[in-house]
């Protein structure tokens, strides 16, 4: 029994993500409310900061900062392809993990002020959102959703990964109405 018990006591914050997911992707639910409520249960129930969803602009090519939680230092943050970790995982449509973020020759500290403490102890991980089929196969990145995390293991670094891979699957909706909100506003 008490492997069932630490077993659930594990899961929980997963699962309690995803039913907050579920939630948040309901037809009544204001799109862009919703994911900053996920993002802000990301870091509440994970233990990782500053959640960032990252939006392809259709217009300019470049992803720009559209959500985040818990930064001070954020607005206006552009990245064009190839560009450090975040326009690399746009490019490639492949998640990319920093273990320790001063380390890795990607990282740029573009967005959000991190210090040097920070950029020397916690690790970032970068995931794609994809939202529909891309001309010639594949299917096309629009967005990315991202996290800076303390990563005791490389498995613990793989795990967070592959649960942020269900959570922007699980959100590519929104993000192609907040793509489409952007283009609306230019």
């Amino acid at each position: 029994m008490s492997d069932t018990s630490g077993l659930m006591t594990t899961l929980a914050p997963y699962l309690e993500t995803l039913r907050r997911i579920v939630d948040a992707t309901s037809p009544l639910s204001d799109f862009e409310t919703s994911l900053k409520r996920l993002l802000a249960t990301l870091a509440e129930k994970h233990q990782v900061k500053r959640p960032t969803l990252s939006i392809l602009d259709p217009e300019t090519g470049t992803l720009r900062l559209r959500l985040t939680h818990g930064s001070t230092k954020s607005a206006d943050v552009e990245y064009e392809i190839n560009e450090g970790i975040t326009g690399q995982v746009l490019s490639s449509g492949q998640a990319m993990i920093a273990p320790i973020m001063k380390d890795h020759p990607a990282f740029l500290n573009k967005a959000h002020g991190r210090s040097d403490d920070e950029l020397s102890s916690m690790g970032f991980v970068c995931v794609p959102v994809f939202g529909g089929d891309k001309k010639g196969g594949g299917q096309e990145v629009v967005g990315t959703l991202s996290v800076d995390a303390a990563m005791d293991s490389v498995e613990a670094g793989e795990a967070l990964k592959s649960f942020m891979e269900v959570v922007a699957g699980m959100i590519a909706n929104q993000v192609l109405y907040l793509q489409e909100d952007m283009a609306r506003q230019k």
